[in-house]
């Protein structure tokens, strides 16, 4: 696996950028670490190609409107690599016929949206969403972006209107 490093710094050949970009904010180097919630030698360090933690990298870019894979000396490092996809499991393919909701007749995993979504959270609004009209069917269910289902999932909510 790629190890991604805990810093980046400014290219030497886009400082001319970042310091046009600082004197246009009109601000010392104290104030503008200061709105930035970061100590001015992080922000000296970056102004004068340094590395400074990946955070403060994108946050001081962000601050100065620019787009860090511009400035940076390795936008590679940007973002962590994309891991090789590994089966873990066999995949479970199903689908669901949509025109037996209307006949109250359901797959596995689908509920009431008041079941998934638990009564009383803080998804109560989306839980009654539309309840009243007859002609509408609301279903929600569980689901796992990962085939380990060690994630946290997420409630995918449908509603199918009669037509």
């Amino acid at each position: 696996m790629t190890k991604i490093p805990r810093s980046l710094h400014v290219s030497p050949l886009k400082m001319k950028i970042v310091a046009s970009a600082f004197v246009r904010k009109n601000l010392t180097q104290e104030e503008a670490a200061k709105k930035l919630e970061i100590s001015r030698s992080t922000l000296s360090n970056y102004l004068s190609g340094k590395p400074v933690l990946r955070s403060n990298f994108s946050k001081i870019c962000n601050f100065f409107n620019l787009d860090p894979e511009t400035v940076s000396a390795s936008p590679q490092n940007l973002l962590p690599p994309l891991q090789p996809y590994k089966e873990s499991g066999p995949i479970i393919k199903s689908t669901v016929s949509l025109n037996q909701w209307f006949s109250e007749v359901f797959s596995d995993g689908w509920g009431t949206c008041g079941d998934i979504l638990g009564r009383g959270s803080k998804f109560s609004a989306l839980r009654n969403l539309g309840e009243s009209e007859n002609d509408a069917v609301r279903r929600a269910k569980l689901i796992a972006l990962d085939l380990n289902h060690e994630s946290n999932p997420f409630a995918l909510v449908t509603c199918l209107y009669r037509g």
